[in-house]
C-alpha cells in the first residue's frame, strides 16, 4: 500500500479574494440566516453592528485557544457539510491569531467558521435581504456591502468530465458554472450495489483555470482494486449554501487484465437422481456482479433463463426436461461494466424420462354454444396434452379430449363440443401435460364454468389474493370483460377450511368492481377465498374455486402473566426484541374488548385496578414494533374472582 503525504486541508478556496486593504462588513444569506462578518485592519475596539438602526452585536476578534475551539465546535455542528478545522488547521489558526494585524493574515480567513468562532463574523437568524445593516467603529462609520442576497446556485453548479485511474486511484474533473463563486466542494460516492450517496473522506482536491472555465481536480486514493463507483459534487459557498448535486460520473479502476474468463464449464447427468450437475469455474471472479445460466433445446436460438447465480457459485443442479434429447446450456458472465458477450456454451443428451410439468393459465369461456378451454404451455418438453373434467372438486376426473399435439405455439385452445352438457351446472376443467418420455403431468390448474340457462350468471375466474398488511388482504378477480349473464355485482366468501362452512363478507353485491379489501377478525393462519356473481334477476351463481392464503404474520409477546395484588391485578409479560410498545385489551363478561391504553414494552408489567377488574376478566396484549406494525394479540388469560 502506498503511503499518502498528509493532508493539511480536505478543501480548497476555488475564487482567488482579492487583498483586503481598508475595513468593511460582508453580508451573505445563508442557512444560518443573515451572516455579517469583517474584512480589514483589526483594532482593538469592536465594529458595532445594526439592524433597521438597532443594535445587534459587535464584531472583534477573540484571542482565546479555550473560547475559539468551543466555538468551532458548535458552528461547525450548524453548518452540516461545511468543512470542520482539522487539527492542522487549528495549530495554525492559533498562531496566527497573535500575529495578525488584519484579517488576511489569519489563517483560515475565508472560512466562514473559523470567523464566526474567532469573533469576527456574527449570524442574525432572523435576517432577510430587505433589512438594513450598518457598522460603526470608534463612532465612525464601517461600510456594509452584501455579497450574497440570495441562496440559489445557477445549476447546474458542477458538471461531470472525465476520469482517469492508476495503482486503484480515481481521479475525476468537474466543470463550474462561471455564474456561481463556489468557495469548496464535497465529493459523494455510490458503490455499484449501493442505494444511497455518501461523502468520501480524505480526498486531494486541486484547482485548474482554463481560460474563463475552472476545474475541480478530486482524486479519490482509498478506493480499492477493481473498484466501479458512481460520483456526484455538491459546491457551497462562504457563507454555507450548498448547491444540488451534479449529474452522476461512472468511474472505475478496472482494466482488461482482470476480465472475467470462464476456464471450465461442463454439464453432466445423474440418472439416479434424475438430474444434471452443471459445473463452472471462473477466472477473476471478484470482478463479476453476477452469473445467468440460460438453457435451450438449440445451439444457437431460442436460450431462456433458468438461473440468477452469484460470483461465489460454482454448480447448479438441473432438473432433467427433455429426455432423448439435446439441450444446450449457457453461462452469461456479467462483469461490474456490463454483460461480457464471449461466454461458454455446452450441449448435453438425458437418457432419463422426468416429470413434465403442467401447462399453466387454465381458462374456459362460454363461445358459440360450447365451453372454450385455453391454456399456456409451461414446459417445452411436452409432447403433447389431454383436457380432463370433473362436476365436483376433488371427484373423479374424466377424459373429455383427444391427444392434442404440442408444436411451437405459446397458448393452445379447445372446444367440450359434448351434447349432454346440463345447463345451470358448473363443470371444472382442468389440462395435463404429457412428455416425451409418456410421464404424464399432474393436472394442471382448474378452471370453473356454469352451462349458461339465460338466468344465473358465469363464475368469476382468475381470483388472485395478496395480504398487503398483518390485517389486511387484497382480492381481485378476472371479469373477462362482457361475462355471460353480464352480473349486476359480485359477492366475497371467507373461510378457515377449503371445504367450508364460508361467510358471505360483502352486504350488498360489489357493483362496477372487481376487487375487495378484507379487513381480518380472525387469528387463522390459512384463510380460503371465493367469489360468485349476481345476475341481474338476483340469481346468484356459484362460488369460484376457493383460493388459499397462507398469512405472514410477526410474532410478538405470546402470553402475558398475572399476578393478584392489593390494589387489583398485576399484569407482566417478557420483553422481546424489537417490540417497543404494547396495548393491553380487556374483555368484558358481555364479549365487549376495551383498550386499556398503550405503554412502553420494555416496563415489562402493568397495574389493573380494582374498580377496573370488576367488570373485566380476561386480558390480553398486542405487540408494536420499531417500524410501527403490529402483531397479532396474545392469547387471552382469563381471571377468577
Amino acid at each position: 500500500m502506498r503511503i499518502l503525504k498528509t493532508i493539511s486541508l480536505l478543501f480548497f478556496t476555488l475564487i482567488a479574494l482579492p487583498a483586503i486593504q481598508a475595513q468593511t462588513v460582508r453580508c451573505g444569506v445563508s442557512a444560518l440566516g443573515v451572516v455579517l462578518h469583517y474584512d480589514g485592519p483589526i483594532h482593538k475596539s469592536a465594529v458595532e453592528v445594526f439592524k433597521n438602526g438597532k443594535p445587534l452585536g459587535s464584531l472583534r476578534l477573540n484571542k482565546s485557544e479555550k473560547a475559539i475551539e468551543n466555538a468551532l465546535q458548535s458552528w461547525e455542528a450548524k453548518l452540516p457539510g461545511y468543512p470542520e478545522a482539522n487539527d492542522t488547521l487549528r495549530k495554525y489558526l492559533f498562531q496566527s491569531i497573535d500575529k495578525a494585524t488584519q484579517t488576511e493574515a489569519i489563517y483560515g480567513k475565508y472560512y466562514l467558521s473559523v470567523k464566526l468562532a474567532i469573533g469576527l463574523a456574527l449570524a442574525d437568524e432572523a435576517g432577510k435581504p430587505d433589512d438594513q445593516y450598518t457598522a460603526t467603529r470608534d463612532g465612525q462609520t464601517v461600510p456594509v456591502n452584501w455579497e450574497r442576497k440570495s441562496a440559489v446556485f445557477a445549476e447546474p453548479a458542477l458538471a461531470p468530465g472525465k476520469y482517469k485511474s492508476w495503482y486503484g486511484d480515481i481521479e475525476s474533473s468537474w466543470g463550474i458554472n462561471p455564474k456561481n463563486e463556489l468557495l469548496f466542494t464535497r465529493l459523494f460516492r455510490k458503490g455499484h450495489d449501493s442505494t444511497d450517496f455518501r461523502p468520501v473522506k480524505n480526498i486531494l482536491y486541486t484547482m485548474t483555470k482554463n481560460g474563463d472555465s475552472t476545474m475541480v481536480i478530486a482524486r479519490d486514493t482509498l478506493v480499492p482494486k477493481l473498484s466501479y463507483y458512481q460520483y456526484s459534487m455538491v459546491g457551497f459557498d462562504f457563507y454555507g449554501n450548498a448547491s444540488k448535486p451534479s449529474p452522476v460520473m461512472m468511474a472505475d479502476n478496472l482494466d482488461n487484465s482482470t476480465l472475467p474468463v470462464a476456464l471450465h464449464f461442463s454439464a453432466k447427468e445423474n440418472e439416479a437422481k434424475n438430474q444434471i450437475f452443471i459445473r463452472w469455474k471462473i477466472k477473476h471472479a471478484e470482478r463479476v456482479k453476477s452469473l445467468v445460466l440460460q438453457r435451450s433445446n438449440y445451439s444457437n436460438k431460442e436460450f431462456s433463463t433458468i438461473s440468477q447465480l452469484g460470483p461465489n457459485d460454482t454448480l447448479f443442479v438441473d432438473e432433467v426436461s427433455n429426455p432423448m434429447e439435446a439441450v444446450y446450456y449457457k453461462l452469461l458472465i456479467y462483469d461490474l461494466k456490463g454483460l461480457l458477450d464471449k461466454t461458454p456454451m455446452v450441449p448435453m443428451v438425458s437418457h432419463s424420462k422426468p416429470d413434465v410439468m403442467p401447462p399453466s393459465w387454465v381458462d374456459v369461456q362460454w363461445e358459440n354454444g360450447a365451453p372454450k378451454l385455453s391454456w399456456i404451455i409451461s414446459d417445452r418438453s411436452a409432447r403433447g396434452f389431454k383436457v380432463y373434467r370433473t362436476e365436483t372438486i376433488g371427484g373423479n376426473l374424466q377424459e373429455v379430449s383427444g391427444f392434442v399435439d404440442a408444436d411451437t405455439s405459446f397458448r393452445y385452445t379447445w372446444r367440450d363440443t359434448s351434447k349432454y352438457l346440463v345447463p345451470g351446472r358448473s363443470y371444472h376443467y382442468t389440462v395435463i401435460g404429457q412428455g416425451k418420455g409418456y410421464t404424464e403431468s399432474v393436472p394442471g390448474p382448474f378452471a370453473t364454468l356454469q352451462i349458461p340457462d339465460n338466468q344465473p350468471t358465469e363464475t368469476p375466474s382468475g381470483l388472485a389474493i395478496r395480504q398487503l398488511n398483518e390485517n389486511t388482504v387484497f382480492l381481485a378477480w378476472n371479469t373477462r370483460g362482457e361475462m355471460i349473464g353480464k352480473p349486476q355485482g359480485f359477492h366475497v366468501y371467507r373461510s378457515t377450511r377449503k371445504e367450508g362452512p364460508f361467510s358471505r363478507l360483502t352486504k350488498g353485491p360489489i357493483a362496477g368492481e372487481n376487487a375487495y379489501t378484507d379487513t381480518l377478525d380472525t387469528l387463522a393462519d390459512t384463510l380460503y377465498y371465493a367469489v360468485s356473481a349476481m345476475s341481474k334477476t338476483g340469481v346468484e351463481g356459484p362460488k369460484s374455486m376457493p383460493i388459499a392464503l397462507k398469512r405472514t404474520t410477526r410474532k410478538g409477546i405470546p402470553f402475558i402473566l398475572a399476578r393478584a395484588t392489593e390494589a387489583g391485578t398485576e399484569l407482566s409479560w417478557a420483553v422481546v426484541p424489537d417490540v417497543v410498545e404494547v396495548e393491553i385489551e380487556s374483555l368484558n363478561p358481555d364479549g365487549q374488548t376495551l383498550n386499556l391504553g398503550r405503554l412502553k414494552a420494555e416496563s415489562g408489567k402493568h397495574l389493573v385496578r380494582k374498580q377496573a377488574q370488576e367488570t373485566a376478566l380476561s386480558f390480553r396484549l398486542i405487540s408494536i414494533f420499531k417500524d410501527g406494525s403490529r402483531s397479532q394479540p396474545s392469547a387471552w388469560l382469563s381471571l377468577t374472582e
